[in-house]
């Protein structure tokens, strides 16, 4: 009998990234038909190979989704000659769940090639050196007429005996669309008439492990995702505006820290995805970088120049709609948009331990510390002393978030 080279024996358990999954040397000790992850292309991955446990499921983890994402499977056959009397196979059938390829939290996947075209993704290599029934004389097919994807090859004369490798069954390419996310398990039909092993008697061989694949695809970070932003929105810089008798010397917020709940680095954030508006109307500045944090999961967006002071300054994100407003109103200490004696008394209250102020509000001279020296300066800044503009009775209107 002519008998073919398989895949390797049971391979050990590892982890291969951005590349071809290699099977390395092990025992095969049960019969299984599996789904085994080769490849994404379009797209950095890593499989998690379980191969050397029948039953456990390997894993490939693609980085995206998009319209070149296409993962490879294969079908991998072991292990019959365990069964009572090591018989030979006479055929093998594999029966795809079509739901499995809906997981409830992404888009589906696709077989590729579905509906148009579906053998295109879907065949079976017949020719390559460890398939199960090469060099012998099979009947291998593949029904592609619905989404349950049948495999299957049958030997006409002299099965196929195992020696105790893992032989090739079957190909399958998988489109992953943009909006895929989360954990799809894709698995086999469980019923002996749609996914077996059978002896050259067309009886079944008992003790089949029909193990699905995990196809993972990480939900991608995005502008929903934010946690935090700094400053806060609608906060108000109630501290001076410069420094004290050189107008020229301004002082003011001049970035934005958005903070986020996962990796934002995949967004590839730029300059032009944002825009800026003032309220009252102004020549706004403008955005001259924008610098992703993968590892704090931080995105800081930059002014050219501080932000004006009696003006709201909003950074935009068109695309999501997300606007981040940041007020500029010195001597506004109570966060009114007015600035009054009352943010006197309001300082007077939180140096005496009235509550808990942010610096922006209460640090008025920006030295660090609050204490006595900011309270004269809010008078200051209300009375238009030291070089600085009387804010005294300035008004912010409502916050355009």
């Amino acid at each position: 009998m002519n008998r073919r080279s398989g895949l390797g024996r049971r391979p050990m358990m590892g982890v291969f990234t951005g590349g071809f999954l290699a099977c390395m040397m092990g025992t095969a000790s049960g019969m299984e038909i599996r789904w085994q992850p080769i490849s994404a292309s379009g797209s950095s991955f890593t499989i998690i190979d379980n191969e050397a446990t029948e039953g456990t499921p390997s894993e490939i983890i693609v980085d995206a989704g998009g319209a070149d994402v296409v993962v490879t499977l294969e079908i991998h056959c072991s292990g019959w000659g365990v069964a009572t009397g090591n018989p030979p196979l006479g055929a093998y059938q594999g029966s795809i769940i079509p739901s499995d390829y809906d997981n409830g939290v992404g888009d589906p996947l696709n077989p590729f090639g579905w509906p148009a075209d579906p053998p295109s993704g879907a065949f079976i290599d017949s020719g390559r050196s460890d398939f199960v029934f090469f060099g012998l004389s099979p009947v291998p097919a593949v029904s592609t007429s619905t989404l349950e994807y049948e495999y299957g090859a049958t030997q006409l004369a002299n099965g196929a005996e195992d020696g105790g490798e893992i032989y090739y069954g079957g190909t399958l390419l998988l489109e992953i669309p943009a909006n895929a996310a989360g954990t799809y398990e894709l698995g086999w039909d469980p019923s002996d008439i749609k996914t077996f092993f059978n002896d050259m008697n067309a009886k079944k061989i008992p003790g089949l492990f029909r193990t699905p694949v995990l196809i993972t695809v990480p939900e991608q970070c995005g502008m929903d995702d934010i946690v935090q932003v700094d400053p806060p929105l609608c906060a108000i810089d109630a501290r001076q505006p410069h420094a004290l008798n050189n107008a020229g010397d301004a002082f003011g917020w001049r970035a934005l820290v958005l903070t986020f709940g996962c990796d934002p680095a995949g967004m590839n954030l730029q300059p032009a995805d944002f825009g800026v508006l003032m309220d009252p109307f102004s020549v706004a500045p403008f955005i001259s970088s924008v610098v992703t944090d993968g590892v704090n999961q931080t995105v800081t967006i930059t002014l050219d120049r501080s932000i004006e002071p009696g003006y709201w300054t909003c950074i935009t994100h068109p695309d999501s709609g997300n606007r981040w407003c940041m007020g500029y109103l010195p001597g506004d200490v109570d966060q009114s948009r007015k600035s009054t004696s009352a943010d006197i008394v309001a300082l007077i209250n939180s140096l005496n331990g009235g509550g808990a102020s942010p610096d922006y509000a209460v640090d008025v001279n920006r030295s660090g510390a609050v204490n006595a020296q900011d309270l004269l300066r809010v008078i200051d800044l209300l009375n238009g002393s030291n070089a600085f503009t009387a804010w005294l009775n300035a008004e912010l209107p409502e916050c355009p978030e």
